[in-house]
């Protein structure tokens, strides 16, 4: 028999040989190796043959503990302290480091779920909106710099138009980008 036959999961001895073989050896992939048959072959009769996929589950002992325990995800509420996190940020992955979950998981969340979804793109373009309201201020009616000089302390509130017009021509840009 060839390795890879599909012939040879129907002979009762070679699949008799990969229990005895798993029983002596411990190890599905030793019994694989040992009968001279594939893991995938072996994956394969197990989900095609009910024959065999019962005495596996007879032969093969429950999963250990750490293979059938949930794997710690996302904790209920994660979505409320991202959302507040962003709001703050307006950073995905400062809010995902905040909530205990990664960015992966926040977008794949963005597309299973249409409320989370709408909620994102909401708190986020609120976020922005502050944030950039907070930076027209401040070159509206300047940054304030401190400086020593003569170890008196210094405070300068330094306006800057420049930047003012700058911010007006990106929102002037952004406008004429969106479809109406």
């Amino acid at each position: 028999m060839a390795r890879g036959d599909p012939n040879v999961w129907n002979c009762k001895t070679v699949r008799q040989d990969f229990f005895d073989a798993y029983k002596r050896l411990g190890s599905i992939r030793k019994a694989c190796l040992a009968t001279g048959q594939s893991s995938a072959e072996v994956q394969l009769a197990r989900r095609c043959d009910a024959d065999f996929a019962r005495r596996w589950a007879e032969t093969m002992p429950p999963s250990p503990a750490w293979r059938t325990r949930r794997r710690g995800g996302p904790k209920a509420g994660w979505q409320k302290v991202f959302l507040e996190a962003m709001f703050e940020t307006a950073s995905v992955t400062k809010a995902a480091r905040a909530a205990g979950v990664t960015r992966a998981t926040v977008y794949r969340h963005r597309t299973t779920d249409a409320d989370f979804n709408l909620n994102f793109i909401r708190w986020r373009e609120n976020a922005i909106d502050r944030i950039e309201g907070r930076i027209l201020y401040q070159c509206i009616h300047g940054f304030e710099t401190v400086s020593v000089k003569n170890g008196v302390e210094v405070r300068i509130n330094d306006p800057r138009p420049d930047l003012v017009l700058a911010y007006l021509d990106r929102v002037a840009a952004r406008t004429r980008r969106q479809p109406r």
